[in-house]
């Protein structure tokens, strides 16, 4: 039985599911048999869009993890592809993207569709040879089949100019990006580009080398739906804390639904206020995650708090009546450790968790 889509028909269980996203650093998997392939896959394209799209793209790419939770610089978080402004240089906009809280630029065209002209602009860390660097921009360009194009729109540009970078490895699926004014009705295609691309010529012309301070612009979006990612954390960290058999109950069968398939937000909210692990002073790594399961009444409460800052109240039950204890995980992506509560406690506490239990009063949004 799924621990989301309980009885649902022709299930398949051949992987296992990550209790915090392993995006974000999580390690400890839900044993093979608890989720099923369908709701993995399912959840996935959310979580996917959580942490590429939402505000979570920006610890990610200051702070980290890489890809699949890695720590090498290699595979460190990038952005998606920036606007970049510069006031005060000859070129005056470019495209770039942000890696470990560095921005690096991409080669970039600028054209002025007014008069015709255009100029080049590249960092310098690329390549010590910028007439490389253009070939390489025009050889890649003029490619068959290998343009991949992602336009996007900004009122920050002028109606008149366009920039066209080509940078791989950044955005997953794309090569090439176009930023205009929406305002522009030129066309943009893989056939205008390689025109474009022909007709460069840089032949006698002394490049400039300039230090700037980039005004950089980018935008998240918040889909109430995210809460849904908030809400597996939470529901998953039962299920390793109390089996299978425990959360497969009708008691939380509400909240099941609404993680699996969405819908009508009962469940989650933001909380304004210091989350109960920080109010309790404990020392927690920084940039932790961690969940904290109370229960209060007839309710069941998870207190999620990622990066040791966003943090948000999920409601599991409402109709509880069995025996919980306080109980929780922490995620210590950074130093590449994982604890339960009572491991940690002992950990750290000379007294273990009877300090911990004594110590806190927990919160309740609902």
């Amino acid at each position: 039985m799924c621990i989301y889509y309980k009885d649902g028909e022709n299930l398949t269980y051949t992987g296992e599911e990550h209790i915090i996203p392993a995006g974000i650093g999580g390690m400890k998997k839900l044993p093979k048999g608890y989720v099923c392939d369908q709701f993995n896959n399912a959840i996935s394209k959310l979580e996917q869009r959580f942490l590429r799209n939402s505000i979570f793209v920006m610890p990610r790419i200051f702070v980290g993890p890489g890809k699949r939770g890695s720590l090498s610089e290699s595979k460190a978080t990038k952005s998606k592809i920036q606007f970049i402004k510069n006031p005060d240089g000859h070129v005056p906009y470019s495209l770039g993207y942000t890696v470990l809280g560095k921005l690096t630029e991409i080669p970039t065209l600028l054209i002025n569709t007014r008069d015709g002209s255009c100029s080049f602009s590249l960092d310098k860390k690329e390549n010590t040879d910028p007439f490389a660097i253009v070939t390489d921009y025009i050889t890649k360009c003029l490619s068959d089949g290998w343009l991949k194009i992602k336009t996007r729109d900004t009122s920050e540009l002028p109606t008149d100019i366009i920039l066209i970078g080509i940078k791989e490895h950044v955005e997953e699926n794309y090569n090439c990006f176009v930023m205009r004014n929406p305002e522009n009705t030129l066309g943009i295609s893989v056939e205008r580009i390689q025109a474009i691309a022909n007709g460069i010529n840089f032949e006698n012309k002394k490049p400039e080398h300039f230090k700037y301070i980039p005004h950089v612009k980018d935008t998240v979006d918040f889909d109430i739906e995210y809460f849904r990612v908030y809400g597996k954390i939470a529901f998953s960290t039962l299920a390793l804390l109390k089996g299978k058999d425990f959360v497969t109950a009708s008691h939380f069968d509400k909240v099941r639904k609404w993680i699996a398939c969405g819908g009508d937000n009962n469940f989650a909210s933001m909380l304004n206020t210091p989350n109960t692990l920080q109010q309790s002073g404990l020392p927690i790594a920084q940039d932790a995650h961690s969940v904290l399961i109370s229960r209060s009444g007839p309710m069941v409460i998870a207190d999620v708090c990622l990066y040791n800052q966003f943090a948000v109240q999920i409601l599991l039950s409402d109709t509880f009546s069995g025996q919980l204890s306080l109980d929780g995980f922490l995620c210590d992506w950074t130093g590449k450790k994982e604890y339960l509560w009572h491991e940690y406690l002992l950990k750290i506490l000379p007294f273990g968790a009877s300090v911990f239990h004594s110590c806190l009063t927990i919160g309740k949004s609902f």
